[in-house]
């Protein structure tokens, strides 16, 4: 997938998430780039959001933005990968770059057997130093007792830097 946005002030990308699982696709494997574009007014804005799946892999996305640089495209107002709604069922997380102003990785309602491993996670640019963060930021990692995490990295940018932090 090539999920191309820069962000609330572009003119183009997604209004809404830049990816969306809905009910019960099944068997896949996704990789590549999912961006946020425009946000639409009073737009949820996920990179990733899992509404439903089952027996499907996100191998190596980079998701919300430019992480290396510490730059967002994506609200994250659930998350980067957000588990959501409905019935989820192995959907895997396996590498990739994550980042989001507010939410980075959010287990919400995860379901079983679901594997997050060797991913990195970032939150929490609101200091003006990411023209596309202006509002609320949270713990990069939340909601993730039911989900299987293994070699994560989870930080928020606090007093002008990357700080790990555990996830909740």
């Amino acid at each position: 997938m090539d999920i191309r946005g820069g962000g609330p002030a572009s003119p183009y990308g997604p209004g809404h998430d830049a990816f969306k699982t809905r009910v019960n696709p099944q068997n896949l494997r996704i990789t590549g780039s999912f961006q946020c574009g425009r946000r639409a007014p009073d737009a949820h804005q996920d990179s990733l959001q899992i509404q439903g799946g089952t027996n499907i892999t996100f191998v190596n996305v980079l998701g919300g933005g430019n992480y290396d640089a510490g730059l967002s495209t994506c609200q994250g107002a659930g998350g980067g990968p957000f588990y959501s709604l409905n019935q989820i069922s192995n959907v895997d997380v396996l590498g990739g770059k994550w980042i989001s102003c507010n939410h980075a990785l959010n287990g919400g309602n995860p379901g079983v057997d679901n594997d997050i491993d060797d991913a990195k996670f970032r939150s929490g640019r609101v200091d003006g130093s990411d023209p596309n963060c202006n509002f609320y930021s949270s713990p990069p990692c939340l909601n993730t007792a039911a989900l299987t995490l293994r070699n994560v990295t989870c930080e928020r940018w606090l007093g002008g830097r990357w700080v790990a932090q555990p996830p909740r």
